[in-house]
């Protein structure tokens, strides 16, 4: 079989099998490198000539084509916030949103998305929307320092938020007091968090 007739194997019939459990569930990562290494391994069938990350690449750029798991898996996640973000989507989202609120016990949904997320405890979350939240974080985006705060600065996040710097916030007990004093922007927040980053 040549190599374009492995990957059409890999990609329809293997591959594509996964895709409907993929998007619900969060696999352990040594599953997903295992089966990953097998799809590899079926390619080659000996000898490994070229690594596997250049295999990934589209046939224009020199690659393979073949289907990277992880990276479809992530491009599923960043599909949950796109409908998140934006309110669009299946209604289950509702109960998504529910679930994100749990975070840190801040009440937020979409406003996690503009926070640091080594500074979130992630531990109560369900681990597919902990996958949400680590998909999107692997972005790296800056905000605009330069704007001058207005009405759109009360739709920002309070705590673990970059643009607000307050040292007073890192306090634990003082963040506690403020969210049981309801110090928090409203749920449904506009502002920047529509506009993404």
């Amino acid at each position: 079989m040549s190599y374009r007739g492995r990957v059409l194997v890999a990609n329809t019939l293997v591959a594509s099998t996964l895709w409907h459990r993929l998007m619900a569930l969060t696999p352990p990562r040594n599953l997903v490198s295992s089966i990953q290494q097998e799809i590899v391994d079926f390619f080659w069938s000996g000898r490994h000539w070229v690594r596997a990350a250049a295999l990934y690449l589209p046939l224009a750029e020199g690659g393979q084509g073949l289907i990277c798991i992880q990276s479809k898996i992530a491009s599923f996640r960043l599909r949950t916030v796109s409908r998140l973000l934006y309110d669009c989507g299946p209604s289950w989202l509702n109960f998504g949103k529910l679930l994100l609120r749990s975070v840190g016990r801040f009440g937020y949904h979409k406003q996690l998305f503009l926070l640091n997320p080594e500074e979130l405890d992630l531990s109560g979350l369900t681990p597919f929307y902990t996958s949400v939240l680590q998909a999107w974080h692997t972005f790296k985006f800056t905000r605009a320092t330069s704007e001058m705060p207005g009405m759109w600065v009360f739709e920002e996040p309070l705590f673990f938020n970059g643009l607000l710097r307050a040292r007073t916030l890192q306090s634990a007990s003082l963040r506690t007091s403020l969210r049981e004093a309801g110090c928090r922007p409203p749920h449904e927040g506009k502002g920047n968090i529509s506009r993404g980053p």
